[in-house]
């Protein structure tokens, strides 16, 4: 198996938004990268973009050499040449299962036989791509944001069969080469960024239905609920309302609206009988030693005025 430092050629596979920011990230770390596509089109867009943005990189004195960068990537129709001495291949095709099956079928011929195999789907399970092919201990989920040479989080996900070793290889070279931030997901329909999605825009949705004007919708999540995510989260974030606040509310809306806005299981049942309520305890999701919840919440209220501060521009 290829370890992190000899990961110094890659490949994308999909020349689409997401494959051409894949592209130019590698190529800004100074990570040789070969962009394939079997659209000469598409190829031909994606190599105009990535000028297009690095020049305006070079213009902001963001990068030194646009020129330099871009030599990094190497734009290739033919997927045998794309992959075939690339330590880390990544896919990022249509979100079809069976099409991504196919191409990994593939790779699984074509590529290094050490090679590791990643798949940028947002929301298809690992298992469900890699369940019949033979190279599935290499195969494992790689979700990058959107564009992934700015946005810092990445959900990585192996399936049943993805071999630990891929695990912390992939793992390290994206938090020790890329510098990313990395959550570990389990391998469950849509992971953890979009089954958030999926809940606050089903809500937001539910929310229209019931009379908020969509301009409001935003405005909660921009001023309040984006501010105090983007800090704490929402689990610290219970911790500083209160476990039991946060179980009585949901309990309300549960009976009032008819739908679960609450789950409770039991280890978190035990939590609140325990007296773990979180800051005003000192201990709920997260443990706060024997720090005064004086202290812990005018830290709060320092770190959402700070947060203001730097938005106080936005529309």
């Amino acid at each position: 198996m290829v370890s992190p430092n000899e990961l110094k050629q890659t490949s994308v596979i999909g020349a689409g938004i997401m494959g051409t920011g894949l592209a130019i990230t590698m190529a800004l770390k100074g990570i040789s990268v070969f962009l394939n596509d079997l659209t000469e089109d598409l190829l031909h867009e994606s190599n105009k973009h990535i000028s297009d943005l690095l020049f305006d990189l070079e213009e902001r004195g963001s990068i030194e050499s646009a020129a330099k960068i871009q030599g990094n990537i190497v734009v290739e129709k033919d997927l045998k040449r794309a992959v075939e001495s690339s330590g880390l291949i990544i896919e990022a095709i249509t979100e079809d299962p069976s099409a991504k099956r196919e191409l990994f079928r593939k790779l699984a011929d074509i590529a290094m036989e050490d090679s590791i195999h990643a798949s940028n789907t947002s929301v298809i399970r690992i298992s469900e791509i890699a369940s019949d092919l033979r190279s599935r201990d290499r195969i494992i989920g790689v979700h990058w944001m959107n564009p992934p040479y700015v946005a810092p989080l990445v959900e990585l996900t192996p399936s049943e069969w993805t071999s630990k070793e891929v695990v912390q290889v992939t793992r390290d070279f994206l938090e020790k080469t890329i510098g990313k931030k990395v959550v570990l997901s389990p391998d469950i329909p849509g992971f953890i960024v979009n089954r958030f999605h999926a809940a606050v825009t089903s809500e937001a949705i539910r929310l229209i239905d019931e009379g908020v004007s969509i301009e409001d919708v935003d405005k909660v999540w921009k001023y309040h609920l984006g501010v105090l995510y983007g800090i704490f989260g929402p689990l610290k974030n219970a911790d500083y309302i209160g476990l039991d606040t946060t179980y009585l509310a949901g309990m309300y809306l549960t009976q009032r609206l008819g739908r679960e806005m609450g789950y409770v299981p039991e280890w978190l049942i035990k939590k609140i009988g325990n007296n773990e309520l979180g800051v005003k305890t000192g201990r709920g999701f997260y443990d706060y030693g024997n720090e005064a919840s004086s202290s812990l919440y005018a830290k709060r209220v320092q770190a959402i005025r700070e947060e203001l501060e730097c938005r106080k521009d936005q529309k």
